[in-house]
């Protein structure tokens, strides 16, 4: 079923998804299944106190002409969510070309595209109100955009998905 996050990302994205940059999914099952068994999620979120060595990009408060006009915010925070995507690419040794999964909580399928459309089209990804996981096959490391507005990045603790004793896998679909 179509909402309205759904009918709003896609008509952001029309040009990259005519152009063939992004590819959307319906298998959105698929990806929960490729991310859930490699990251420890809490209640409604990855829980990055249980990821060695995370990274964080935290994110300021909106200025009152940001709550009134709130695509402003996405606008100006844009190159802080490139530098800081460029700067675990070069860290991790992300190729800006390899293919990543986009899983947002509140989206009813799944968007395909590289690092480098991320990066091209990430005030207009962010800005739709969900928690946002983008990963690649397999999902070795995740970058986390929160409903908070925080970008957090980090590498799977639980290689090839083999979660430690007493630790809990993700089970459910990641909820806002």
């Amino acid at each position: 079923m179509s909402s309205f996050h759904d009918t709003e990302i896609l008509r952001e994205l029309t040009g990259p998804l005519r152009d063939g940059l992004v590819r959307r999914t319906d298998d959105l099952q698929r990806g929960i299944a490729l991310i859930a068994p490699r990251f420890p999620f809490g209640f409604n979120r990855i829980n990055w106190d249980e990821v060695p060595g995370y990274f964080l990009l935290p994110c300021p408060p909106r200025t009152e002409e940001e709550r009134r006009h709130p695509d402003l915010y996405y606008q100006k925070r844009a190159p802080e969510f490139r530098e800081f995507i460029a700067e675990m690419g070069q860290r991790h040794r992300l190729h800006p070309n390899a293919p990543i999964v986009f899983l947002g909580d509140n989206l009813s399928f799944l968007l395909h595209m590289t690092l480098a459309v991320l990066m091209d089209h990430c005030a207009a990804l962010f800005s739709v109100p969900q928690h946002i996981y983008i990963f690649p096959e397999p999902a070795d490391w995740c970058l986390n955009y929160t409903f908070e507005n925080d970008l957090f990045f980090g590498l799977s603790p639980w290689p090839e998905g083999v979660v430690p004793k007493g630790k809990r896998r993700g089970s459910r679909r990641p909820a806002p």
